[in-house]
């Protein structure tokens, strides 16, 4: 799959899958909702998308106020500190991203969407 055909194609019903799953986590503990976003990275590698795709759709897709992350309840900062673990353990090109792309210049700070706490 090219990487063109990757960034047109977004896979609504894994990032659905992700919402509910990281919902269902949010009210349990840390370990759940870390357990649910390796789910998502799992399926979405084991589908053919890059790890920088699915982390763009996850966390700023279609932008940061209404990622999945966001409408679960998670702040633009834990969102920054989740990828910035990645990037410490992950190089950018393993990753699927350009050096410049590596957190935390990816984000810019919002606040989370009020109608995305269930």
């Amino acid at each position: 799959m090219s990487d063109n055909k990757q960034q047109a194609e977004v896979p609504v019903a894994l990032l659905s899958k992700a919402s509910v799953d990281l919902r269902e986590a949010r009210s349990s503990s840390q370990r759940a909702t870390r357990e649910a976003v390796i789910r998502y990275f799992k399926f979405g590698i084991t589908g053919g998308f890059t790890v920088g795709s699915l982390m763009h759709w996850l966390f700023l897709w279609p932008d940061s106020k209404q990622s999945v992350f966001s409408q679960v309840g998670y702040s633009a900062k834990e969102i920054s500190e989740f990828m910035e673990i990645l990037k410490e353990k992950h190089s950018a090109q393993e990753l699927g991203l350009q050096d410049d792309q590596m957190p935390p210049n990816m984000l810019e700070p919002t606040a989370t969407a009020p109608s995305a706490v269930a």
